[in-house]
Order: C-alpha cells, then sequence, then structure tokens
C-alpha cells in the first residue's frame, strides 16, 4: 500500500470505529429512556423482547468497534516503516491498545448497567403495586 492508502485507510477505520461507539451509545441511551418511560407499563413479553433487540445490538455494535479497533493496529504497525511523523505511530504503542480497552470496559459497563437499571425500574414498580 502507498502512504496515502495506509493514512486513509487507518483515518477511514478510526472514524467508522468512533461511528460504532456513537451508535452503541445512542442504543443504550433510547433503551435507558424506554426503560424510564415506559418499564412500568410494557407486558413481560414485550419487555423481554426489547431487552433481546437490545442485546442483539449490543453485541453488533461492540464486536464491530472491537474488530475495528484491532484492524485499526494493524493498519497503525504496518504505518510504522513509512509513515513515522504520524501521531499514532510515533506515541507509545500501549497508547491505542489502551483506547481500545477502554472502549471496550465503557460499552461493557453501560451494557451491563443499562439492563440492570432497566430490571430495575420494572421490579420497582412491582413491587409498588
Amino acid at each position: 500500500m502507498s502512504d496515502f492508502e495506509l493514512l486513509d485507510a487507518f483515518m477511514s477505520h478510526g472514524a467508522v470505529s468512533l461511528t460504532f461507539f456513537t451508535a452503541f451509545i445512542s442504543a443504550t441511551s433510547a433503551f435507558v429512556v424506554v426503560a424510564y418511560l415506559a418499564g412500568k407499563n410494557l407486558p413481560s413479553s414485550v419487555a423481554n423482547i426489547t431487552v433481546a433487540i437490545y442485546s442483539v445490538a449490543s453485541i453488533y455494535f461492540v464486536s464491530s468497534f472491537q474488530r475495528l479497533t484491532t484492524s485499526l493496529i494493524a493498519i497503525r504497525d504496518q504505518m510504522s516503516d513509512t509513515l513515522a511523523w504520524h501521531p499514532a505511530v510515533s506515541e507509545a504503542e500501549w497508547v491505542l491498545h489502551g483506547l481500545a480497552w477502554s472502549g471496550f470496559i465503557a460499552t461493557g459497563i453501560l451494557y451491563f448497567s443499562a439492563i440492570w437499571y432497566f430490571y430495575h425500574v420494572r421490579m420497582k414498580i412491582h413491587d409498588a403495586t
């Protein structure tokens, strides 16, 4: 690959991984809003379907984010031969790995917190009745 193609691939993978992370945040926000606004009114079957849809979407977003950041690291490693001037190449190797793991851990915490909140709201409502 030429220097331009490597740099373009690096930037494209970075942008798309950020898009998947943002999509996960959007889906989680929507899920939490549904729990807050309609949690007490949802029948159990609809609540279970909602959790299943959110879980499948989350698995897709998180796994796509993970695969893209893995590709991003591989592209950065290939850039080290000819694009030493680029900040991603000249910074410590653990920085990009740390960002990838931070995103993965953050999405995991957010996922389990959103599921907990959904069921907490439903249990709180059912306990009150």
